[in-house]
């Protein structure tokens, strides 16, 4: 873990460096819902929930939507591991009046470090991605490996400012797959729910575009006297 907290400065500073380097265009830009969480079911195993809906532009014009869960397990107090099932759907416009689909369904292992200094917090997370990409009746099958590297810090009372940037590499083929670099504000509603709004720049090889990206991330304990008050 040592080593992990002496790379991070360095690591973040190369990943700006490469997304203020990336062209994207900027005609090209939309919006980016997202909600992201967890619930508790035991003392060291939860669920995780995230889910995606992306415009080619703000509020309008499909792209994609996203969702994806899992089982979670916490293998130390700063580690967790993560394997996990996903599914994804796509509009592809190859032209102004030539839709392609495409879905895919993925299964995933993620491994995350959290380590706090003071007022920052940091989380590196690694995520290996098998998917079966479907369209026009073919399925391709290939791997993808993932590394985002994330800082929070307070701003003022409960408000927060993130910043995050996550490359993408492919294992076979071009090595280069895309990166999204994310920089915004949030706010702490409650000890368990935040929301979080900012710009997103997502660039492929070939390609890229900005977005605003606004989320919504929670932190439940099913375990709680409460919850099962509830459920009942």
């Amino acid at each position: 873990m040592v080593y992990v907290k002496r790379l991070t400065l360095p690591l973040f500073l190369f990943f700006i460096h490469i997304s203020i380097g990336q062209t994207f265009d900027e005609n090209r830009s939309g919006s980016w819902l997202e909600f992201s969480g967890v619930g508790k079911i035991g003392d060291d195993w939860s669920i995780p929930l995230a889910g995606i809906l992306k415009h080619r532009d703000v509020f309008d014009t499909y792209d994609f939507s996203f969702i994806r869960t899992g089982i979670s397990y916490r293998t130390s107090p700063s580690t967790v591991f993560t394997p996990g099932i996903a599914f994804l759907n796509t509009n592809s416009f190859t032209d102004r009046d030539a839709i392609s689909v495409t879905s895919q369904f993925w299964v995933y292992e993620e491994f995350s470090v959290f380590s706090n200094r003071k007022r920052h917090a940091f989380s590196h997370r690694w995520r290996l991605e098998h998917r079966w990409i479907r369209n026009d009746n073919n399925t391709e099958f290939n791997h993808r490996v993932r590394y985002r590297l994330q800082y929070k810090t307070p701003l003022h009372g409960n408000l927060y400012f993130k910043v995050c940037n996550e490359i993408f590499l492919n294992t076979r083929g071009h090595a280069f797959n895309q990166n999204r670099f994310f920089i915004g504000v949030g706010r702490t509603l409650s000890e368990s729910i935040k929301i979080d709004l900012g710009f997103l720049k997502n660039h492929f090889r070939t390609s890229g575009y900005g977005a605003v990206r606004m989320g919504l991330y929670f932190d439940l304990d099913f375990t709680t006297t409460e919850v099962a008050q509830i459920d009942n």
